[in-house]
């Protein structure tokens, strides 16, 4: 496919309002160079000051800013983790929906 670009080791920055916001690391990606979709996939990590998300699969839909993995996903805050068997967050809203066994272990730092 012409319109796709294929990456190892990939490193995203994610800009919010102009700021960077989230970092993509993963073992390998596709870019769509029409829509700028990405599917990231192996040792996947999403960095960002307030979290850090770890998957083996997730897609990055450009037009929506919506990242999304169907595979099971961990985030970190702090001393808090949540798990589940899938994700969606919107980039723009700040809301993320998590689906399937989430579990979460939360820490009072007071």
């Amino acid at each position: 496919n012409n319109k796709e670009a294929l990456f190892k080791n990939i490193n995203v920055v994610f800009f919010d309002k102009g700021e960077p916001g989230a970092v993509l690391t993963a073992d390998q990606g596709h870019l769509n160079t029409e829509t700028n979709d990405i599917v990231a996939s192996g040792n996947v990590r999403v960095v960002h000051d307030e979290f850090t998300l770890e998957t083996e699969s997730l897609d990055f839909r450009n037009d929506t800013r919506i990242i999304e993995t169907k595979v099971p996903v961990r985030i970190v805050r702090d001393d808090s983790t949540l798990t589940a068997n899938s994700m969606i967050m919107d980039l723009n809203s700040h809301i993320t929906k998590m689906k399937g066994r989430v579990r979460g272990t939360f820490v009072d730092s007071n």
